[in-house]
Parts: C-alpha cells; sequence; structure tokens
C-alpha cells in the first residue's frame, strides 16, 4: 500500500517511492562503510564482518526493491525508467561487491597491511557507490516529469527503520540486565552456601532477592517508557517532516538537470551529506542522528555489572568471616550485622536506578530535540548562516581532559576563532561519549544545529563544505597539498607521542592519567572506564606500530618533526605568511596543550621548548586569540 502524503498532497508515486527508497538502502551502506573505513578501533576480522553483513543485506533489500518496481501501478514509460534504472544499480553494486571481497582477500600481508587494504578498499567502494547514489537521483527527476504528483518520502524509511532498530536494542537491553541480576544473584548464593544456616542469613537472601526484583522491574518499566516517549516522538515529526521536505525536494528535482553531478548531490541532499573521507561523499540521512543512542543503552549495561557486583559486596566477605571467626560469638556478631548491610544495598541500588533514569531521560530530551529541530529545518535543503547556538562539548578542563584530548579541543577552538565563528564551550563529564566516532581522540564535539560532528579533520571538511569557511583559499594547490601532509603528520606523530606518555609511561599514567580520566565517574566505574580507555590507545598504538616502541624512539621523530616545523616556519608569524591557516591552529593546540599541562615527565616540553620560534609562534597566537581568557 503507498503512503498518503496530507490533505493539501496528492497520492505518491509508486515509481518515485521505489526509487527514493532505493536510493535511501543503498546510502545506509555507504554511510557504513566510510564509518569503518575511519575507525581505527575495529580489527581487521570485526571490520569486514560488519562490511560482509551490510553488503548482504543491502543486495537482499535492493533485490526486493527491484522485483517490486516491476509491478508498480503507473505508466508505461515510468514503469519501464524505474526498472530499468534500479536492475542497472544492483548489477554495478553486484560487480562492485565482487571487486571488494576480491581487492581484501589478498592472502600474503601482515596485520597492519591488512587493515590499510580493508580501509582503502571501503573508502574506494564509497565513491564507487556514491556516484551510483548521484545517478538514481537524477532518474528521481525523470519520474517526477511524468508524474508532478509524486512525492518524496525521504525520512519514513529511515525513521521506520531506526525504530525498529531501537526497539530491538531496548528489549537487548531489557534481557541483558535482567542476565546481569540473575547472575549477581546466583553468585550471592554460591558465596554464602559455605555459612551455616540462620534465621537471619535466610531473611538477608530474601531481603537481597526482593530488592533486586524491584530492581529490575524499576529498570523494566524506565527502558519502555523510553521506547514509547521515542517512537512517539520521531512518529509525531515523521510525516510532517515528509511535508515540508517534498516542497524544496521538488523544485530541486525539477532544476537538476541545469546543475553538475555533485553540485546536484550537494542542493538535493545537503541536510544530510557526512564528508567521510576527503572529496567521498556519504549520505547519513536522519538515522545517523539517533545510532550514537543506541551505544548509550549498552554502556548502561557494561556499567551496571560492577555495579551490581558492589552493591553485594558484602556477601564476599562472607566467606572470609567463615574462615576468620573461629568463635560463636563472631559469627553472630556477622550475622546480626546482615540487616544493616541490606539498607546499604538498598541505598545503593536506589542510587543506580536513579543514575539510570537521568541518563534514560537526557537520551529521550535528546532525541526528542533532533527530531523536532530537524522538522523545524526542513523549510529548505540548504545550509543556513552561522548558527547562534553552535556549542562545542569537551570534558572538564581543570580536572578530566588528558593530554591528547586537551590537544584536539584547544585545535578546534582556535580555528573557530581564526574564522570568527562563535561557538558557546559547554564542558561535561560524558563528552567522549557524545562523539558520534573518530580516528583517535573523538574529541570535540561540535553540535550545528541537528549535526555532530567530532575531532579536528571532520570538523575542519564540515565548516568549509558546508559554510564555505575555510583558512586555506588564499594558498596555492601546492602549498594546499604541503599543509595536509604537514597536518596529517602534526595530528599523527604529536597525538601518538601524548598518549604514549599519558598511557605507557608508568609515572604519569599512575599519577595523573589514570586520576583525571576516572574523576568524573564514582568507584567501581572509575577503574572500569580506565581499563576501557587504556586498552583503546593500547590498540591505537598497535595499529601505529608504535606500542612497542621505547620512549626515546618516539622522541626522536617528535624532535625531527619540530625541526620540520621550525625551519618552515622560519622567522614568520604563520606557517604561510601573515594569515593564520588549519595548520597554525593544529600546532598551536598540540604545543600549547603540552607546554601548559603538568606531568611528571616533562619531556614532551623539553624537546619542544629548544625551538625558540615554536615558543614565540604559540606566544602570537595566544596572544592573538586568547588574551582575553587570560591565557
Amino acid at each position: 500500500e503507498i503512503p498518503k502524503g496530507g490533505n493539501e498532497l496528492t497520492e505518491l508515486n509508486p515509481s518515485f517511492y521505489l526509487t527514493t527508497d532505493f536510493i535511501l538502502h543503498l546510502n545506509e551502506l555507504i554511510k557504513h562503510l566510510a564509518m569503518y573505513s575511519l575507525d581505527d578501533s575495529i580489527d581487521t576480522r570485526g571490520a569486514m564482518t560488519h562490511a560482509g553483513n551490510m553488503w548482504n543485506h543491502t543486495e537482499h533489500v535492493l533485490e526486493e526493491l527491484a522485483f517490486r518496481s516491476a509491478f508498480v501501478d503507473s505508466n508505461r514509460r515510468s514503469k519501464n525508467l524505474t526498472e530499468s534504472s534500479l536492475e542497472e544499480a544492483l548489477q554495478f553494486i553486484r560487480i562492485e561487491k565482487s571487486d571488494f571481497f576480491k581487492r581484501v582477500g589478498i592472502l600474503d600481508q601482515t596485520a597492519m597491511e591488512k587493515s590499510v587494504t580493508i580501509r582503502h578498499a571501503m573508502r574506494s567502494s564509497v565513491h564507487r557507490l556514491t556516484e551510483v547514489s548521484v545517478r538514481l537521483l537524477r532518474t528521481l527527476e525523470e519520474i517526477a516529469s511524468d508524474a508532478r504528483t509524486g512525492r518524496a518520502n525521504p525520512t519514513e524509511a529511515s525513521v521506520t527503520l531506526f525504530l525498529d532498530v531501537f526497539d530491538r536494542a531496548i528489549m537487548d537491553t531489557q534481557r541483558n540486565y535482567h542476565t546481569q541480576i540473575n547472575r549477581a544473584l546466583g553468585r550471592v548464593r554460591t558465596r554464602l552456601s559455605s555459612l551455616d544456616v540462620t534465621p537471619e542469613l535466610g531473611q538477608y537472601l530474601m531481603s537481597l532477592t526482593n530488592l533486586y526484583t524491584v530492581f529490575k522491574n524499576d529498570v523494566t518499566v524506565k527502558l519502555a517508557m523510553t521506547n514509547d516517549s521515542v517512537a512517539m516522538s520521531y512518529d509525531h515529526y515523521r510525516t510532517m517532516i515528509d511535508g515540508q521536505l517534498s516542497a524544496g525536494i521538488s523544485d530541486l528535482l525539477a532544476t537538476a538537470g541545469l546543475s553538475t553531478v555533485h553540485t546536484y548531490l550537494h542542493r538535493c541532499l545537503k541536510r544530510y551529506v557526512y564528508p567521510y573521507y576527503d572529496e567521498s561523499l556519504a549520505v547519513a540521512k536522519l538515522l545517523y542522528c539517533g545510532e550514537p543512542e543506541v551505544a548509550t543503552l549498552e554502556y548502561l549495561v557494561t556499567v551496571a555489572i560492577p555495579i551490581l557486583e558492589r552493591a553485594a559486596i558484602s556477601d564476599s566477605s562472607a566467606m572470609k568471616m567463615g574462615i576468620i571467626c573461629n568463635s560463636t560469638e563472631c559469627m553472630t556478631n556477622y550475622y546480626t550485622s546482615l540487616a544493616d548491610q541490606i539498607l546499604q544495598t538498598d541505598l545503593r541500588l536506589q542510587s543506580y536506578a536513579a543514575f539510570i533514569h537521568q541518563e534514560l531521560a537526557e537520551l529521550i530530551q535528546r532525541m526528542a530535540t533532533t527530531i523536532e529541530n530537524f522538522y523545524q529545518k526542513t523549510a529548505t535543503a540548504a545550509m543556513k548562516d552561522w548558527p547562534r547556538d553552535a556549542v562545542l562539548y569537551q570534558p572538564y578542563e581543570e580536572e578530566q581532559i588528558l593530554l591528547a584530548e586537551n590537544a584536539s579541543c584547544l585545535a578546534v577552538r582556535t580555528y573557530l576563532k581564526m574564522l570568527n565563528l562563535p561557538v558557546a564551550v559547554d564542558q561535561r563529564a560524558n563528552a567522549e561519549f557524545m562523539s558520534p566516532g573518530g580516528k583517535r581522540t573523538k574529541l570535540p564535539v561540535l553540535r550545528v544545529e541537528n549535526f555532530v560532528y567530532a575531532e579536528f579533520d571532520h570538523i575542519v571538511t564540515f565548516l568549509e563544505k558546508n559554510f564555505n569557511k575555510s583558512l586555506s583559499a588564499s594558498l596555492t594547490s601546492e602549498e594546499k597539498d604541503q599543509m595536509r601532509s604537514t597536518s596529517c603528520l602534526v595530528e599523527h606523530l604529536f597525538t601518538t607521542a601524548e598518549q604514549y606518555i599519558s598511557w605507557i609511561d608508568p609515572e604519569v599514567r599512575d599519577t595523573v592519567t589514570k586520576k583525571r580520566n576516572g574523576c568524573v565517574f564514582p568507584f567501581p566505574l572509575n577503574y572500569v572506564q580506565n581499563w576501557r580507555k587504556e586498552s583503546a590507545v593500547r590498540r591505537q598504538l598497535r595499529l601505529a606500530d608504535f606500542l612497542t616502541q621505547g620512549l626515546d624512539t618516539i622522541m626522536i621523530a617528535v624532535d625531527h618533526l619540530c625541526q620540520d616545523l621550525s625551519d618552515r616556519l622560519s622567522d614568520r608569524r604563520y606557517f604561510f605568511g601573515n594569515s593564520p591557516t588549519e595548520l597554525d591552529a593544529l600546532v598551536f593546540g598540540h604545543l600549547y596543550s603540552i607546554f601548559t599541562m603538568k606531568l611528571p615527565n616533562n619531556v614532551l616540553a623539553l624537546t619542544i621548548h629548544k625551538y625558540s620560534n615554536l615558543n614565540q609562534f604559540c606566544k602570537n597566537i595566544d596572544e592573538t586569540y586568547f588574551s582575553l581568557k587570560g591565557k
């Protein structure tokens, strides 16, 4: 059945709808391949598994849509046009899938070479599949010329798909909570089985079971309410969004023949476009805005494991009491104290339930705001001027932020100041978990209207693509190439050295890094977060082939980089003359962070301090852009 648009809109053209749905599912594959190609935290096997699942799922869905295109109730020309265009696109996608697995199927490679090959193949596929999406968008214009009553529903398939995924995530979260609670109770009974059965012990077990049952029911109700609230918000705005978009997209389709291929893609779906890798474009759609929230549910379950264990910590001490106490009076006192321990357990579970309630309430608010803002912004399909409500999220600067993360955040703040783009800096304990992802630090997180971007490279690309804001527009092609290559080297080497100092050097790790990274989390969650963060950094250093290198080797590489930067800067104010570029903002962010963050091992600062012009460079930018803050 073909959906209706509303009182002021006529029935949707079936050919138009099938082609639009085909494009949306194809762009879902493009988006995931682009995300995997940039995520260094996914290992080779994981990346291949994810990519294979997405290829197979998308091919199955597109085959069904192409089959349905042969039976649409439309005139003969539109019907043939839809059939031929979708079949041609499907055939190209099958060939690209086969070529992709051939490119990544090379056996005679090391793990590092294999990882590079897979990500390169994904980026190539992103570019080729995007061209298919562009050609299908042109087909929509021809279909619309035969049936001017057509109306696109670009958000319907996306919202429906996301709500299905979100509903399954809610159900999985409920089952995971029930499993963890049942396991916690099982461990309690096992630990206490070695003690003599007494009325006090029986009462303790019954009370603890009741507490866990109440907690389980409470979590189940909260998750169900979250699911209903999100579904209500998205369903409410979905139809209105399609109505708003239809007018703008119809106008763009009418002028498609006058535009170049890439310009047309920008104009028609600019609000959906996310620049994942260089000039390759992938349509992210509205679904992209909600995907990070599914990770929030997984995060809550991960947190539950140590919390539930901590809530019944007295049970493990029960076995020790049975061994230590060699008198009846001692054990009697212990059994008597179980009533007090139940009260403490009750308080811990209530506190954690309140934490879950707050996290889910914020999740609902974020998702409701996302869909509402998207509705408010769909009067046109073009990005407006720089908004006044742009926000930059980062960890707490004084207490929490680490060296590499601070460098990335400061680089972005400096770049925005150089462009004279105002932004509100919002310090959040969970800034890292708000990030949609990234290659290294995943910070800072820039929110502009209903779009979220993270890390320096992505933010710079976003500003240039959507607001035509860039500091390197006046450079020659050769100078731009030099700037990009140097920026890549600066980001790689400085970030690697900063992470190595922070997490591999034992003195810095134990006295500074772990205390700062875990300070915003309660015990024992702070230990879990430190373990998670350190594991992620070690994976990144291992992929970069620096984990097994000594600190002296890394410092030699940093010293060579500083020498190159010093020679390039010479006696100028900025690297490319009298005006700053992206490279100046990035270098300042790293150098200033290294100079100002106090660490027990200051080998990085000592290495950089040898170059006087780099010191003066930092001083000039600090006085020019941050003098009001007294930095």
